[in-house]
């Protein structure tokens, strides 16, 4: 079974890469209770890439080949790709 969804932590951020659906970006310190994605909110920008970049770090690191490997381009790609 290949799991299409990733969750990072980064101090007060955490980026929830969901696959076939919205991803999610969170400040737990603004917005401990997740209530208020903002992931697509441009101020945001440069975390969610940050974030997204961390993620795919880790895929490397654990060689969790599930995305990287995935016959679905949509899961290779996330916010931005794995060698972005």
């Amino acid at each position: 079974m290949i799991l299409t969804q990733r969750v990072v932590w980064n101090g007060q951020w955490k980026f929830v890469f969901n696959g076939f659906d919205f991803d999610e970006l969170y400040d737990l310190e603004n917005d401990p209770y997740e209530l208020n994605n903002i992931a697509y909110d441009s101020q945001h920008h440069k975390k969610l890439k940050e974030m997204t970049a961390q993620m795919w770090q880790v895929i490397r690191d654990t060689n969790d080949g599930s995305l990287a490997n995935s016959n679905y381009p949509s899961m290779r790609v996330a916010s931005y790709g794995p060698n972005n």
